[in-house]
């Protein structure tokens, strides 16, 4: 048993750490009254990195603690997501929801397959409609 909020807390902490790091490619301040545009991403980062400290200190032994198999089904499926949206750069958005829809369903714990497969086919279809047809906004190319 894990705190989940803690390794949500190293998450964000890795975060503000990755914000501070990305803002030493920043331009630099034009004059020396200016404060130039790295100061308010580092800022923020700075005070989010200190409030996880404090509610973690705060928080330590009344965190509730869930089964190290539910962290690593929840990071399964945002790997899972990840390739979803990695696929439909590469394949394209129609492609590749039905499957994630379908997909997505059964995960929830809808075993309905066949109303499943009909929302999975029928959603990108209102999709493609609405946007691409209705309102001249491609969403993807076919």
């Amino acid at each position: 048993m894990v705190p989940l909020v803690h390794i949500i807390y190293v998450c964000l902490f890795a975060m503000g750490a990755l914000f501070i790091w990305t803002t030493q490619a920043f331009p630099r301040p034009l004059s020396a009254d200016d404060i130039g545009p790295a100061v308010f991403p580092i800022w923020l980062a700075i005070v989010m990195m200190t409030l996880i400290v404090v509610d973690t200190v705060i928080s330590w032994g009344r965190a509730k603690r869930v089964p190290f198999g539910d962290v690593g089904l929840a990071v399964l499926f945002a790997l899972g997501m990840g390739g979803a949206i990695w696929a439909s750069s590469r394949l394209g958005f129609f492609y590749v929801l039905p499957a994630a829809l379908y997909v997505g369903l059964w995960a929830i714990g809808s075993r309905r397959l066949v109303v499943n497969g009909i929302f999975s086919l029928a959603m990108p279809i209102v999709l493609w409609a609405l946007f691409d047809q209705l309102l001249s906004i491609p969403l993807s190319r076919l």
